[in-house]
């Protein structure tokens, strides 16, 4: 990475997109967020974490983003989730992977079946994350709905298991280790159809 080119050339683009927004705030939202997954990658988290606010801003700007510009956007979100809690700034955590499932639920609408395992995914980090900041409810609510999404998918029996477990611990920590137990046979009775994924299920959670 050269810092002086990229200074410079984001600088001509920042210039480029208030002429011209419609034109250039694509591309400089996709430079921003080159720039910040090439810090986080040479170890410059503040760096990474400052790039990558401004590349949120910038596709949030654009007006008629393309699913292209969410996947992009979602995937960015997701980065700097991880990037806030590996610095222990839970709260920004928590809120930055809450606007990262809330672009993947918009491709999953848009797209169905092309995005759930990464917002399962997302799901599941946002679950923990509410967890650290003391949010518990909402945090088993995401554990849940990130169970639900990985059934609609043909993700392993092994990963919905996992997510199972995932539900179940919190649920148990909040005193409510019947509505986990329920939640689990419920799922099962979901996959009732498909009875070969259903003992993939079984078989993971068992042998956990």
């Amino acid at each position: 990475m050269d810092p002086d080119g990229d200074a410079a050339g984001l600088a001509a683009l920042r210039r480029l997109a208030g002429q011209d927004p419609g034109e250039h705030l694509p591309r400089l939202a996709a430079a921003l967020r080159t720039e910040a997954m090439g810090r986080a990658e040479a170890g410059d988290r503040a760096g990474a974490l400052l790039a990558g606010v401004e590349a949120a801003a910038a596709y949030a700007g654009i007006v008629h983003p393309s699913v292209v510009h969410d996947v992009a956007l979602a995937g960015l979100l997701e980065a700097m989730a991880h990037w806030f809690a590996e610095d222990g700034l839970d709260e920004a955590a928590a809120a930055t992977a809450g606007d990262a499932v809330a672009v993947y639920f918009g491709l999953d609408e848009a797209e169905p079946g092309r995005h759930g395992p990464a917002l399962a995914r997302a799901l599941s980090f946002h679950s923990s994350a509410l967890w650290r900041v003391g949010e518990k409810e909402d945090a088993l609510d995401a554990a849940m709905e990130s169970v639900d999404v990985l059934c609609d998918t043909d993700a392993s029996g092994h990963a919905v298991a996992k997510a199972l477990r995932d539900h179940a611990r919190l649920a148990r920590e909040l005193g409510r280790e019947s509505d986990g137990e329920t939640f689990r046979r419920g799922v099962l009775d979901r996959l009732i159809g498909d009875p070969d994924r259903r003992e993939a299920v079984e078989r993971a959670w068992r042998d956990a």
